[in-house]
């Protein structure tokens, strides 16, 4: 009996670290060396390419800053970035592959040709974890027109099922996050400060449907979190809860871009401080949309 027990045990530690163990893709079984000057871009693809083909799972990264250009995310996969490590955005604009973006949108190609994390059509995607995307505009990108020649940082577009959690997102060239036409979204928990000048923008939710805003602090040179309707369809049920937002734009706006308009947004619980210019909330729909 005790020889069998021990057999169950063990089979069941098998069991567990094999299911602890699935899906899970080190950056550095790829090659990325996250000494903040090797370009890891394609040892980082590598390992997204790989989760994507084997159903989904978790790209992990750990301690190191990893400089990279652009990185398309997929289907069922997780970016996790644990403590102590950083994405690092390249500051030569000829490490960013401009994507082809088949979504319309009044921002397409406008202000928006590079990113250093893109996404169009993807399902069931995450960036989670204690460590930092830096997108390097505070030293770089100086130069504020054209727009579209500075990267944002994260732009997912047409996603469904998305969850960014935790992360701490510094010093875009650009937009920082960017949710345009995607359904149900979690932003929980994150972390945004830009101190550059020329609308570096903190969150925009962008003819989305169903999301959910809690527990963020973001502190931007524009709008904090900004509502946009930049095409016909209408950005609807979307909360905001729980977050501190400070701006040299609005903390909390909808519309400069407001095509389709907006309908059932609920605000609540937000601390609202250092907005030096602008109005601290601005409702406004620019573009004729509904509200």
């Amino acid at each position: 009996m005790i020889n069998v027990m021990r057999s169950l045990l063990l089979l069941v530690a098998i069991v567990s670290f094999s299911s602890a163990a699935f899906g899970q893709f080190s950056v550095r079984d790829f090659g990325a060396k996250g000494d903040g000057l090797t370009l890891d871009t394609k040892s980082i693809q590598r390992a997204i390419d790989k989760a994507h083909a084997e159903g989904g799972g978790v790209v992990n990264f750990t301690p190191g800053t990893y400089k990279v250009g652009s990185l398309f995310l997929k289907d069922n996969v997780e970016l996790h970035l644990g403590a102590g490590s950083a994405l690092l955005g390249s500051a030569d604009i000829k490490d960013y592959t401009a994507a082809s973006q088949k979504y319309e949108s009044r921002t397409k190609d406008l202000y928006a040709r590079f990113f250093m994390i893109f996404a169009e059509g993807a399902r069931n995607i995450s960036i989670t974890g204690q460590g930092i995307i830096d997108g390097n505009g505070l030293k770089h990108f100086q130069n504020t027109r054209p727009q579209n020649l500075r990267p944002f940082m994260i732009r997912l577009v047409d996603c469904r099922n998305v969850v960014i959690r935790d992360v701490q997102l510094l010093e875009a060239a650009n937009w920082t996050l960017h949710l345009l036409g995607c359904e149900d979204v979690k932003v929980q928990g994150v972390v945004i400060r830009n101190n550059g000048e020329g609308n570096r923008d903190g969150l925009d939710i962008d003819a989305c449907v169903s999301v959910n805003v809690s527990d963020c602090v973001i502190s931007a040179t524009d709008d904090a979190i900004v509502l946009k309707a930049s095409n016909d369809f209408i950005c609807r049920d979307v909360t905001i809860t729980n977050c501190i937002l400070g701006s040299n734009g609005s903390a909390i706006k909808t519309g400069t871009e407001s095509n389709g308009g907006f309908r059932n947004i609920v605000v609540s619980n937000c601390v609202v401080k250092d907005i030096p210019v602008h109005a601290a909330i601005e409702l406004m729909t620019v573009d004729g949309g509904m509200m």
